[in-house]
């Protein structure tokens, strides 16, 4: 999380699409989270990383790669900031893969609403996981936590729907320059 407890939660935008970027800027700043950046690509995220701390990243599904390619390059440069991923409930594949790739958390945007968003963000900034409640099924494919740590913090729910694993992966080549 930020500095301190009354500092606001910093947060980075990343997404193809400058006019949707805008949106969620306005949605987030207007609750009184910062955004400190936004910018197009995972490359960009890393870079800005480096001189920008952010406590959360965000990324837009729609993107090239589907946030998972951003997801994973954020965090094999910068593991302790945790990514929310944007996307859609119908996109099981691109949960799986999101969360596979590291991501924290997964907002299904089709019925969610501003709060959603900024609910999302402040689990992720106090360390927590979120899952758009639509994607909590049974069914819904799962991440294993990477420790017994992570597993503790877990609600029995989230416990119950990350219950697959996937491999960590190699630290990405762009992160030093």
């Amino acid at each position: 999380m930020s500095a301190s407890d009354t500092d606001p939660v910093r947060v980075m935008l990343v997404g193809d699409c400058p006019l949707v970027r805008s949106g969620f800027r306005q949605v987030l700043e207007s609750a009184g989270l910062a955004v400190v950046a936004s910018v197009a690509t995972a490359v960009d995220a890393v870079a800005q990383l480096r001189t920008t701390p952010a406590d959360v990243v965000v990324v837009g599904a729609v993107t090239r790669h589907g946030g998972a390619a951003e997801a994973r390059e954020v965090r094999s440069c910068h593991p302790g900031t945790p990514v929310l991923v944007l996307g859609r409930s119908g996109d099981i594949v691109g949960v799986r893969a999101a969360l596979a790739a590291g991501a924290r958390g997964y907002l299904a945007l089709d019925d969610a609403e501003d709060g959603d968003l900024i609910d999302a963000v402040r689990r992720l900034a106090a360390g927590e996981m979120y899952l758009s409640p639509e994607l909590a099924v049974p069914s819904a494919p799962t991440v294993r936590p990477t420790s017994e740590v992570a597993h503790q913090r877990l609600t029995e729910r989230e416990r119950q729907v990350l219950s697959h694993g996937a491999a960590p992966t190699a630290k990405s080549r762009s992160c030093s320059g």
